[in-house]
């Protein structure tokens, strides 16, 4: 069992093959390949956002038409080619559906993909980002979708985008960080309000509107230049008085930070810029930001090594090492400290920690037996010979099976969680003294703490 979890599966990986479809969506897959000029296509899917499979379906709320979107690729052009990808956007009528358009696309790959409807203005937009190895950022183009003839609405660069209604009007406007020089932004065929600043810095967050076919560019704030890449946006509906993004990057210097975004007296602002707040968010290790106890709030992590973990057991099988993440949220001005957690991105799972095992309990895996142990940490280890190692005092024991092995599971040990393939389990251990009795959990206690993860 791999106590870190740092080396994840991706799962955007090109469809090679004919992909293995049911029900509706092999009908509408059916209807791409008989429209499109090429007897052999390999779909390709966006490799980010909320729309991740080689088929996309969506039914607008305004005229209630259905829309499948599908990007493909001919296996008779080399995978790599330029400009060989392309779009085919579908429509379902009396039942039957039908490619409306196939266009070429501007990128060799999908970043992501989002509909933002307009309903006062019967408008339905999608909005593509494109990966491009011409380009150091990736691009985004605006369609609409509601006019027969299909049409270009804008296109432009970013680095990382999402949707959110940032002012509570109602409308969901369209936000891109990445770089942007003053001279650029001028040149664009925008219409900008007086809220964009005069700052010429190029690193900034921009808020865009879209409505009847035009681009309104009317909110930006600077943004840390430090960044190497943009790795999330978390949107936060509840810590302000108006919609907030929390925006998770990665520096240069490989560490990683966050930056918060509110919308306040008409103006977009960025509470972390060139203050104590930025600094405090910096971490070695990269959980996202995210709202962990799902109060509707977003907290941002701190992680560090477990106690002396390094230096007691960092050359046994060239072990990675686990992190505490501490999860803080934002409260007068600063980032307060919520609780402390055990995160396995790897198993899927995490552990609340108690309080009172701050500086006193540390982790191990067993190799062996593929279990990860919890045991009550005392700095004599770190200049003791093996003996005293392997007399440290148990907390409890990790352990992940299959579904498949339910019926021989290890003696011992109980069921915390079940979830999808994995059986979750654990083996507690008794105190062998009334000193450190406070730090041991009971089997409620245990289960309480654990949790399965998935927003991190």
């Amino acid at each position: 069992m791999d106590l870190t979890g740092c080396n994840q599966l991706n799962d955007n990986e090109k469809l090679l093959h004919p992909p293995k479809f049911s029900g509706e969506y092999q009908t509408i897959y059916e209807a791409l390949k008989s429209s499109v000029p090429f007897k052999k296509i390999s779909l390709q899917s966006p490799k980010a956002g909320k729309h991740r499979s080689a088929i996309t379906t969506y039914t607008s709320s305004i005229d209630k038409t259905e829309y499948a979107i599908s990007f493909y690729k001919s296996e008779l052009q080399k995978i790599d080619s330029k400009n060989s990808l392309r779009m085919g956007i579908l429509q379902k009528s009396d039942e039957i559906w039908r490619c409306a358009w196939d266009i070429p696309c501007e990128g060799e790959d999908i970043d992501q993909i989002m509909f933002m409807e307009n309903r006062e203005k019967n408008d339905l937009y999608l909005i593509v980002g494109y990966v491009s190895s011409q380009s150091v950022q990736n691009k985004y183009y605006i369609y609409n979708l509601s006019i027969k003839n299909f049409k270009t609405i804008y296109s432009g660069e970013y680095n990382m985008m999402t949707m959110c209604d940032v002012d509570s009007d109602g409308s969901l406007e369209l936000i891109t960080i990445g770089n942007y020089e003053k001279s650029d932004i001028d040149a664009k065929n925008y219409d900008i309000s007086n809220n964009i600043s005069d700052s010429k810095d190029a690193t900034r967050a921009i808020i865009h509107s879209i409505s009847q076919n035009h681009v309104t560019l009317w909110g930006d704030a600077k943004m840390s230049p430090y960044y190497q890449k943009y790795t999330k946006i978390s949107i936060d509906q509840k810590t302000f008085k108006s919609t907030s993004l929390f925006v998770d990057s990665q520096r240069s210097d490989e560490k990683y930070s966050t930056e918060i975004l509110i919308f306040e007296d008409n103006k977009l602002k960025n509470l972390t810029y060139e203050n104590d707040l930025f600094a405090s968010s910096s971490r070695s290790y990269a959980p996202f930001s995210c709202d962990i106890d799902n109060d509707g709030e977003i907290e941002i992590p701190q992680t560090k090594p477990f106690p002396d973990y390094q230096a007691t057991y960092s050359n046994e099988q060239n072990s990675p090492l686990p992190y505490i993440t501490t999860w803080r949220k934002y409260k007068d001005k600063k980032l307060v400290k919520i609780f402390d957690t055990y995160l396995n991105h790897v198993y899927g799972f995490g552990i609340k920690l108690p309080n009172n095992w701050q500086d006193k309990v540390s982790i191990k895996q067993i190799y062996e037996d593929d279990e990860i142990e919890f045991f009550i940490y005392d700095s004599s280890y770190n200049n003791s010979n093996n003996s005293k190692r392997s007399s440290r005092e148990t907390l409890f024991k990790i352990k992940v099976e299959h579904q498949k092995n339910k019926s021989a599971l290890p003696k011992d040990y109980f069921i915390l969680k079940s979830e999808g393939p994995l059986i979750y389990l654990a083996s507690l251990k008794q105190p062998s003294n009334s000193s450190n009795s406070q730090l041991f959990m009971t089997m409620d206690q245990l289960k309480e703490s654990f949790f399965i993860i998935r927003n991190v």
